[in-house]
């Protein structure tokens, strides 16, 4: 009596442990199924999805996953199922749509692995409707689009008023007399299309914070040669130039520096019919470092320049603004080559005094 007594008091346990699984099963806001791994009819279904698909208990056992899944074939769905039965992975995870019974589909993050059930193979499955986040996503899809949209918008905008300030600038310089005054608003001018040219490149670009740096050196110093070339063609110019993204707020600064430099080579170090040439290199320099370096086998440096109280406009442009990114200047003059280089680092920081 005793041991028929134990066995029932089991059996009781048992039957409410199995019963308080079914309840938290049923009671789960996901789809839970159990398949028959060899005909894939449905086995156990729980109401989270029967709710979400409109069947009936007695509908759904009639169906398979494939009625559920209409991107599936029976073919395409085995060759998904392959993998848990050869025992190459513990568990699936794809995403795919579901449809109803009244034909409207939903799309799903579905949750598969192999299981044994009364010493059968079956399939279980836990199902998340991502209806939701799916239509988060193409919000977000949607608000990216639109801000790249007008980012870009932006960026053309701004080229093209600076295009017009470059225009303006060599219509007021045609109606001068003065050489001077002309040179210096040309040299105003090339100032403003090296700003330009960076947002060009910036309208052309996926990447509206940077720029590959690499190749608007090489744009820029073949806009600047064009320009000053064309007074002394025996000048020539070789370039060695990295590919590096660098930020806008550090491309500006730099490119206005370049042309500074780069111009002021064509200008002064080769008077006359002189010949020459002129090396324009840039890369990284150590982990934390940029440079870019313009060299040239012209007439040579002053003895002594001045950055502090040069009287020359590019000069000051040059300090204050390498000043501005922290960055260090070095030039030299020595061995029949003229070297001006810039070092900085490839994220900017404006102190506040220099910002000014």
């Amino acid at each position: 009596m005793l041991g028929t007594h134990t066995d029932i008091s089991a059996r009781k346990r048992s039957e409410r442990e199995r019963s308080e699984l079914i309840g938290v099963l049923e009671s789960s806001l996901n789809e839970i199924y159990v398949f028959d791994a060899e005909s894939l009819s449905f086995r156990y279904v729980n109401a989270g999805a029967l709710r979400n698909l409109g069947y009936t208990t007695e509908k759904i056992k009639t169906l398979t996953p494939l009625d559920l899944k209409p991107e599936f074939d029976e073919t395409s769905f085995r060759a998904l199922l392959a993998p848990l039965l050869n025992r190459q992975q513990e568990k699936l995870l794809f995403y795919t749509y579901h449809r109803r019974a009244n034909g409207s589909s939903y799309s799903v993050e579905v949750h598969l692995q192999l299981a044994q059930h009364q010493g059968q193979q079956v399939f279980f499955a836990v199902i998340l409707d991502i209806s939701e986040r799916k239509r988060a996503e193409e919000q977000i899809r949607n608000s990216l689009q639109e801000k790249d949209t007008l980012l870009r918008e932006v960026h053309h905008r701004v080229k093209n008023n600076l295009q017009i300030i470059s225009s303006l600038l060599y219509l007021q310089s045609s109606s001068l007399h003065d050489p001077a005054a002309r040179q210096a608003l040309k040299e105003s001018q090339d100032r403003v299309h090296s700003m330009g040219l960076v947002h060009e490149r910036l309208f052309r670009s996926s990447n509206f914070s940077a720029i590959d740096f690499g190749e608007h050196l090489k744009e820029l110093t073949a806009n600047i040669a064009g320009s000053y070339g064309a007074m002394n063609p025996r000048v020539r110019v070789e370039t060695e130039l990295e590919s590096v993204a660098v930020d806008l707020d550090l491309a500006i600064p730099v490119s206005l520096i370049f042309n500074e430099i780069l111009t002021n080579a064509f200008k002064h170090a080769f008077p006359g019919e002189r010949a020459g040439k002129i090396q324009v290199a840039f890369h990284r320099e150590g982990l934390d470092k940029l440079m870019f370096r313009v060299s040239d086998n012209g007439m040579g440096l002053p003895e002594v320049l001045d950055w502090e109280n040069g009287s020359s406009l590019g000069l000051k442009i040059v300090r204050n603004l390498a000043e501005q990114i922290h960055g260090e200047l070095y030039w030299q003059s020595a061995a029949g080559m003229t070297t001006f280089q810039l070092s900085f680092a490839p994220t900017k920081t404006i102190s506040a005094d220099s910002a000014q």
